[in-house]
């Protein structure tokens, strides 16, 4: 039989298959079944909720939303969310072998300079200008929740002080589930959201992906794993400053709580590697469109609940006839959001019972909250626009141990000897402070 050489060419699909672009290397099938365009989602602009930001929070958020909703009983919502960044990659970048996508940690930028302007890593950018300098933030569909390093510890009973009571419940308190859960959040009792949440990303089990070699059923008597004998150690410490004059602010060892997870807990099912919330969005969007797929495409635009939009730039949340300086606060709604897609302005009205809901960055929410809505300078110490805050900043340090002296360390205290293959090991060390919380990330390897 003859070769057949096969012509690839840049035509348009025939009429009836889905307008996927073709690249140099590539089919984009996964963009465009995932993103709609402007002009797609808002064919029928009656949402119920637009979510600003696909990362982390913002994905998760418009997926329950959409899914949860759906729940018999409930009224179903529709769901616009809006990414200011291109679609990328479809879950988190270490999840995909070699692909070494980065965050450009190093160095920071000034927001004003020529460089700050460009972005970096491919799509990693500032969209502010201020007197701090800062490396950026992802703008691309999952934002860093496709680079992030996974540590997800609980929020302290301190910060939780500061939030609304009703949000402090939901994440506490074990409900009456209205339909089944998972097994393992059934027993011993029923699973609070904080719990609930903390299986599905993989923080619980807490320390799966650390395999101690020597802490099963044929445990060498006289030998004693990395992660154990890091633990003894951690706690020798934390006895010593505790006996200090002065104490310590540090709490107890914990295992590290890790979104990652390596096996998984149901037969038949792959286990999801390190947690991004974009594959939980991106199963929702195609539910989406399923569940409208036998209707014309103009049809399924118009009764879909949920779109996702990227290249879609928030600038500012539009409040009808108000004064930006010394207004009330009380009673303002959203009528619109400007916005930039692909470069070009436009406009979205939004009915007045639609709820929109800022899932950006902590920096980048907050400059969108402070320039959309009006500040009464006359009362700074009634408003919390742009005060109630909660960062979390990361600082690294690198550390070597000398082995032969720990293994010593070991022997003496533990009466074992220090097992030599290689192994890891990872704690986590929570403190607390007038002026705030901080905890320590301890990792450590042979």
């Amino acid at each position: 039989m003859p070769l057949t050489r096969l012509q690839v060419t840049n035509e348009p699909f025939p009429a009836g298959e889905p307008d996927v672009q073709r690249t140099s290397f590539s089919l984009d099938v996964i963009g465009r079944f995932l993103c709609s365009t402007y002009d797609e989602a808002t064919t029928n602009p009656d949402f119920d909720v637009v979510v600003i930001g696909s990362g982390m929070y913002g994905a998760y958020c418009a997926a329950k939303l959409y899914s949860e909703s759906a729940i018999e009983g409930r009224r179903p919502l529709r769901v616009l969310v809006l990414e200011a960044g291109p679609y990328l990659v479809p879950e988190h970048g270490q999840n995909i072998p070699d692909l070494r996508l980065t965050n450009p940690f190093r160095p920071p930028l000034d927001t004003f300079s020529k460089e700050a302007q460009q972005t970096r890593n491919l799509v990693w950018g500032i969209g502010w200008r201020s007197n701090e300098k800062f490396p950026g933030t992802a703008y691309c569909v999952g934002g860093k929740s496709i680079y992030w390093g996974g540590w997800c510890p609980r929020l302290q009973p301190r910060d939780l002080e500061q939030w609304p009571s009703a949000v402090r419940e939901y994440l506490l308190t074990e409900p009456t589930p209205t339909r089944n859960l998972p097994n393992r959040l059934q027993s011993p009792s029923r699973a609070s959201a904080y719990k609930a949440v903390e299986y599905e990303i993989g923080v619980r089990p807490a320390d799966d992906f650390v395999f101690d070699p020597v802490s099963g059923p044929k445990n060498p008597p006289d030998q004693i794993g990395l992660n154990a004998a890091l633990k003894a150690r951690l706690e020798a410490a934390l006895g010593v400053l505790r006996a200090a004059a002065g104490g310590t602010t540090l709490q107890e060892i914990k295992d590290p709580p890790i979104a990652v997870q390596t096996q998984s807990n149901v037969s038949g099912v792959f286990s999801p590697d390190k947690y991004s919330s974009l594959p939980l969005l991106m199963s929702a969007v195609r539910s989406a469109e399923v569940a409208t797929s036998g209707s014309t495409p103009q049809a399924s635009n118009f009764n879909r609940r949920l779109f996702l939009v990227p290249n879609a730039h928030v600038s500012r949340l539009i409040l009808p006839g108000v004064t930006r300086d010394g207004a009330e606060m009380d009673g303002y709604r959203v009528s619109g959001i400007d916005l930039f897609v692909n470069g070009q302005r436009k406009f979205l009205p939004i009915k007045p019972t639609c709820t929109v809901v800022l899932a950006l960055g902590c920096i980048e929410s907050t400059r969108l909250a402070l320039e959309s809505f009006p500040t009464a300078p006359d009362l700074n110490g009634d408003q919390i626009m742009g005060r109630n805050l909660m960062a979390h900043l990361r600082f690294d340090f690198r550390f070597q141990l000398n082995r032969r002296d720990f293994a010593a360390w070991v022997q003496t205290e533990k009466g074992k000897s220090l097992m030599a293959e290689l192994q890891i090991a990872s704690f986590h060390l929570q403190g607390d402070t007038r002026d705030g919380r901080f905890h320590l990330q301890v990792y450590a390897r042979k």
